[in-house]
């Protein structure tokens, strides 16, 4: 599974750190973070690769075939699926 390849915190949080201007403007933040369940990091990311807050609500809400047809919401619920996440979003090309 992906979340086996998870890097470790440390290289997540320098990885989150390259989004946050980019959270910064967003005028949403509220509304993202409701969805998904206060994790600010994530919302930073997919707010970061997707752009806009319309297209950060699709894509949290999207099943995908990375993720084993999760959604990223659906990986919120357990920790070996949050790393799932985190590590699919790492490895996206940018």
């Amino acid at each position: 599974m992906l979340e086996e390849y998870y890097k470790g915190d440390e290289k997540w949080d320098l990885f989150v750190s390259y989004y946050s201007d980019n959270w910064k403007e967003c005028e949403n933040k509220d509304l993202i973070l409701s969805c998904l369940l206060g994790n600010e990091d994530i919302a930073k990311v997919i707010y970061g690769i997707e752009g806009s807050v319309e297209d950060t609500l699709v894509y949290i809400n999207y099943n995908i075939p990375a993720l084993e047809g999760l959604t990223p919401i659906e990986c919120l619920k357990e920790q070996s699926l949050i790393k799932r996440l985190k590590t699919m979003l790492m490895r996206m090309p940018r």
